[in-house]
Formats: structure tokens, C-alpha cells, sequence
């Protein structure tokens, strides 16, 4: 991608563990591993600056290094009382995002992102099954190094059960780069 963007790949072995709370001082662990592909391109469709970013993750066992997941305790594993054994949860993940800078000191970013987990029948219903995420910012440099930041971002989270919410919000935030 040389002159126009980069793009990188990341690999990732590990072991996801945990101590069941029916066998205290008990260590259960099992293998959890996954790949991530990002990267940012500047495809000039309206402004030499504008550029597209985007990830895409797969794996088993690497929910804690995923946002969405993450806030919700990792989800790397669920725990099987009947085999007193983890099984590594399958998770695949993605974003894309177009900045576009309409001035020196003003820009805009919108963002698409998902998060999908192939839910085991050992999971209650309420698990989480897949999220779909959207965002559009707008951010102001009005002198060097200074960001000010208005952002509206909106949610779906559909659970195992096909039950399923949707949530708004925005968000008003600053930040000073030394």
C-alpha cells in the first residue's frame, strides 16, 4: 500500500483461564488464539486528507480484546460445570470508518462496526449473540494540538434468544495533545 495507506497483521496465542467457584484453588484453562488485519487508506474521493480505516478480528478465546466484549467481563470463555472444563467462545469482529476533512481545523469521521460470537449451548439465552454499531463525529481544532469533539453514536445488541435493544447517545468531549 505504499503512497496511499498502510496495513498490518497482528496473531495471537494465549490461554484463557479461570478458577470455578465449585472447586476453590482450581485452575481450568484451555487455549484461545486469533488474527487481526487493519488498516487505513487514503483513497482520495473528495480531499487528499480524507482517508478509510478499518479492522477486521477472528478467533476463539479473544473476546476481552474486543470492545464490545470486553465492557461485558472479556466473554474469552464460558465455563462448563458438566466437564468442569472453559470453552473458548468463536468471535468475529469488524469496523470501517471514512474521515473527511472539510477544513484545516474541521473534520468528520463516520463509523460502521460490528461485533458477532457464535454463541455455545452451554450460554444462557440472555448472551450476547452480536452487536451492530453506528457513529458520525464532528471535531474542531481551533488552534494546534486542541480537539473539540461532538459525537452521536447509536446501537443494536442482539442476545442468543433473539431478544434485542437498541440505545442512542451523545457525546461532548475535549482533547489536548502535548
Amino acid at each position: 500500500l505504499q503512497g496511499i495507506g498502510h496495513m498490518q497483521v497482528g496473531l495471537l496465542a494465549h490461554q484463557v483461564r479461570a478458577e470455578p467457584q465449585a472447586f476453590p484453588n482450581t485452575t481450568v484453562s484451555t487455549g484461545g488464539y486469533g488474527v487481526n488485519v487493519s488498516g487505513r487508506i487514503s483513497p482520495n474521493l473528495w480531499k487528499e486528507e480524507d482517508n478509510l480505516t478499518w479492522a477486521w478480528y477472528l478467533g476463539k478465546g479473544i473476546g476481552s480484546y474486543i470492545t464490545d466484549l470486553r465492557t461485558l467481563g472479556g466473554q474469552d470463555g464460558v465455563y462448563n460445570p458438566e466437564t468442569n472444563t472453559i470453552e473458548a467462545l468463536p468471535v468475529a469482529a469488524g469496523y470501517v470508518g471514512y474521515q473527511h476533512w472539510w477544513s484545516k481545523s474541521l473534520r468528520s469521521t463516520a463509523t460502521f462496526g460490528w461485533v458477532y460470537v457464535d454463541n455455545l449451548d452451554i450460554q444462557p439465552d440472555s448472551a450476547l449473540r452480536y452487536t451492530l454499531r453506528y457513529s458520525i463525529n464532528l471535531s474542531w481544532s481551533p488552534i494546534p494540538r486542541l480537539d473539540l469533539v461532538g459525537e452521536f453514536l447509536s446501537g443494536q445488541r442482539h442476545n442468543k434468544d433473539g431478544q434485542r435493544g437498541n440505545a442512542s447517545q451523545l457525546q461532548l468531549g475535549t482533547r489536548f495533545r502535548v
